[in-house]
């Protein structure tokens, strides 16, 4: 039953840390690369790869909540730098002012991976991680009180 309850448990970890953190960072990396863009319809395509692995609404900090970790207003800061690029996009690319544009959207890109990099941190301390732990924590500890009372023994009274 113990081997039971710990491929449980490493099953619902792995998959809330491939659902959860693993996304995020993923969605950080797609940022990172957009960041580094030479072109703006370059930038525009990995920040729209990135906004289908973050969350779309929610906090991940469910204590005490800030805007800085507020998925929908991160949602709305890629989306206002996707509509930028547009922008951008249809100057050309020789003129300073596309190389300041690209340059303020690459400031903003470094500003939203650094919110994301504080809201990934909180990933595991939600009520589900916190609730999952517990049941886990309870049920192992059931086992070996049961265990250190007779119960699992064989007949000659040998465990």
């Amino acid at each position: 039953m113990l081997i039971v309850l710990t491929v449980l448990g490493g099953i619902v970890t792995y998959a809330h840390y491939f659902n959860t953190w693993y996304a995020i960072d993923r969605g950080r990396a797609h940022l990172s690369r957009a960041e580094t863009s030479a072109f703006a319809d370059g930038m525009a395509a990995s920040i729209s790869d990135a906004t289908e692995l973050i969350p779309q609404t929610g906090n991940p900090v469910w204590w005490f909540p800030t805007v800085r970790t507020d998925f929908e207003r991160i949602q709305e800061d890629l989306d206002g730098i996707i509509e930028r690029t547009s922008i951008l996009e249809a100057m050309p690319r020789d003129r300073d002012a596309y190389q300041q544009g690209m340059d303020d959207l690459r400031g903003k890109l470094k500003t939203v991976q650094e919110q994301l990099g504080e809201a990934s941190a909180f990933f595991f301390v939600d009520p589900f991680s916190l609730l999952i732990s517990l049941f886990w924590i309870i049920a192992v500890s059931i086992l070996f009180a049961l265990r250190s009372r007779g119960f699992g023994k064989d007949i000659t009274g040998e465990p």
